[in-house]
């Protein structure tokens, strides 16, 4: 699984870590080659012991906390929507000038009532 992490990088492809043992192996790829960290997801934090202290040592933070440690990929399934869903508003959303909302103007600052 080291392995898959390293190789991810190397073809600059992202990878998502699932749970502790993977995580453990994401550890061990950064500690290989620290640039591997930019290539990898954390998708839980996994609630074994370790869990955790291995995160925060791989450097990356997992953006779900469920409890989870069941080891068959749950992690990963409950993540991947989410993050298509945060593509997809990126890619996707309106912007302000093309629904025509207009810029917010601070009025209490342009009369000198905002000190």
């Amino acid at each position: 699984m080291t392995g898959l992490f390293l190789g991810a990088a190397v073809h600059r492809i992202p990878a998502v870590i699932d749970g502790y043992i993977s995580s453990v192996a994401a550890l061990l790829a950064v500690c290989i080659c620290g640039r591997v960290r930019d290539f990898i997801l954390a998708s839980h934090v996994s609630s074994e012991p370790a869990g955790r202290k291995v995160m925060d040592m791989t450097g990356l933070h997992g953006p779900l906390d469920c409890g989870m440690h069941l080891g068959e990929g749950s992690g990963a399934v409950a993540f991947l929507p989410i993050l298509k869903m945060g593509a997809d508003v990126y890619e996707k959303m309106s912007t302000f000038e093309d629904i025509r909302v207009e810029s917010y103007v601070d009025y209490e600052a342009e009369r000198g009532m905002g000190e």
